[in-house]
């Protein structure tokens, strides 16, 4: 045998290197088409953002679940706004949903909050009372309504202050005998 038995044409060379890279390239898109399925799939199934709704549109959704007793679905939809870390009023919808749902110490943590932040309104402190209140806490109750009184009477907006505060005085007198 001579020596030009011994190698290979060049064209067979250039057809498997043309196959590997068709191969390689078939199986890069295969993994980009896997990976963009997978991020649809989160995105939709997953990780369902929740709807951006109105503050009216989300106290009417978050009452309709909790008349349905669906509370999860409704602390999910309040935690889903975007503005919630900053709205006391989406903060004051959840705790809502967890005093509904018997979960008064997640409630009553959601208000200590809002009164550390300063921003606490007098039907607020009123609110964190009934809370405090359901959850046998006379002594926070007393605190939160000596708070909404300091609240009221400093109330320029509430014309009904003067009587909140009698009314709020009044549930105190209550609360102490009850101690």
């Amino acid at each position: 045998m001579d020596g030009s038995d011994q190698s290979l044409p060049t064209t067979d060379t250039t057809k498997i290197t043309k196959d590997r890279k068709q191969s390689i390239f078939a199986v890069g898109v295969v993994i980009l088409i896997i990976l963009i399925g997978s991020l649809v799939f989160y995105r939709l199934v997953i990780n369902k953002s929740q709807p951006q709704l109105s503050q009216q549109a989300l106290i009417n959704q978050v009452n309709y679940y909790n008349i349905q007793n669906k509370y999860n679905q409704a602390a999910k939809l309040v935690k889903g706004q975007k503005g919630y870390n900053s709205s006391s009023l989406d903060q004051v919808l959840l705790a809502s949903v967890y005093t509904n749902q018997g979960k008064y110490s997640q409630a009553l943590s959601i208000y200590a909050d809002i009164n550390k932040t300063g921003v606490m309104t007098e039907s607020q402190a009123e609110s964190a009372a009934s809370v405090a209140q359901q959850a046998h806490d006379n002594k926070l109750a007393i605190t939160y309504l000596t708070q909404a009184i300091k609240l009221a009477k400093t109330s320029k907006t509430n014309p009904l202050a003067g009587a909140d505060a009698a009314n709020d005085a009044q549930q105190i007198q209550i609360l102490e005998k009850q101690n």
